[in-house]
């Protein structure tokens, strides 16, 4: 990372703390310095891309860091192996209530680690657990999902759309997310244009198989941390895009709440809490669980712009105050 031109003899050269006498590929270490420089050149360039710079031919050839990163492989360095498989198998133990039953008989089936993991939560001893409710229908398709994924394996199932028709899909799986408690397989639907779809495990039918006579589609490398990176939860409506958002919370503990659990990861204060108010900004794309979010908060938190969002929030929330029309006493003085 000296950012000075080097070479492989200058590499061996530092590493043995003495000058070559002789050249470098006649050195014992030379067969495994030819298999490493490359290495950690490629682990840099994925770091930080187009930040290596060559001059000369394959006899004399010399290299360069241009990076603005000054320890690019700081996080790989400091990488350790757990080397204390107990202390790894007791995490793997505690950490179980974390995940739906149906991913552990997958991945521990006919283990003992299975029995320990069923027979502490029998007894009440589990440590680690989360509130999210685990009874969703079809969470036994799960590993069968996430097996097809790694060996890109295409596809087909029965699929009911908004819980009333129901039609045979063939799909290409690329992805599973969860979000509360719910998961979602992503991925193409074959003869659409549309991408990506996305599918609802509790909307699937009983059964998955594998078409064999339809090549794979893959997803472009990234896509979907990226296809992620605007939304809060999954949905996604076909020519929407993110735009910013103005939150104005009215409560010390809204504002506390919101800033110290954001609701997207762009989220930032925009004003400090001035004893009235104090608003955030972000930058997302105004989803149904986005809404879901803002309209948890009740009157505390407000949506202060754009307006067209700031319409639709109005609407909804005009349309569940039909609901409990004649609920609140002397409601109209209220609204007013």
């Amino acid at each position: 990372m000296t950012r000075q031109w080097i070479n492989y003899a200058s590499i061996l050269e530092s590493y043995l703390g003495e000058k070559l006498e002789y050249n470098v590929s006649n050195h014992e270490q030379y067969g495994e310095l030819k298999k490493a420089v490359p290495q950690v050149f490629r682990m840099i360039l994925e770091k930080v891309p187009d930040s290596i710079e060559e001059r000369g031919n394959n006899r004399n050839k010399e290299y360069r860091y241009k990076g603005k990163d000054n320890d690019p492989l700081k996080d790989f360095i400091n990488a350790v192996v757990i080397k204390d498989l107990q202390t790894y198998w007791q995490f793997c133990q505690d950490s179980a209530g974390f995940f739906p039953m149906e991913w552990l008989n997958h991945f521990f089936h006919n283990s003992q680690d299975l029995l320990n993991i069923k027979d502490r939560k029998r007894q009440g001893e589990e440590i680690i657990s989360t509130s999210l409710d685990r009874k969703l229908k079809n969470l036994k398709l799960l590993p069968t999902l996430y097996e097809t994924i790694r060996q890109q394996q295409v596809v087909t199932f029965d699929y009911e759309q908004s819980y009333s028709k129901v039609e045979t899909l063939v799909f290409h799986p690329q992805y599973l997310r969860e979000y509360n408690g719910r998961w979602f397989l992503f991925g193409k639907i074959e003869g659409t244009d549309f991408f990506p779809s996305n599918v609802a495990l509790d909307r699937i039918g009983d059964s998955v198989e594998v078409v064999k006579d339809v090549a794979y589609v893959p997803a472009p490398k990234g896509f979907y941390a990226e296809y992620f990176n605007d939304l809060v939860g999954v949905s996604h409506k076909h020519n929407t895009t993110a735009i910013d958002v103005r939150l104005r919370a009215h409560s010390p503990y809204c504002y506390n709440l919101i800033d110290t659990k954001p609701i997207h990861h762009t989220q930032h204060p925009l004003t400090a809490f001035d004893g009235t108010s104090g608003d955030f900004l972000l930058h997302v794309e105004p989803n149904n669980e986005f809404i879901g979010r803002i309209l948890q908060m009740g009157d505390q938190l407000e949506i202060v712009a754009p307006e067209d969002l700031r319409q639709l929030i109005a609407e909804r929330i005009a349309g569940m105050a039909k609901r409990y029309i004649g609920m609140v006493p002397n409601e109209k003085e209220l609204i007013k």
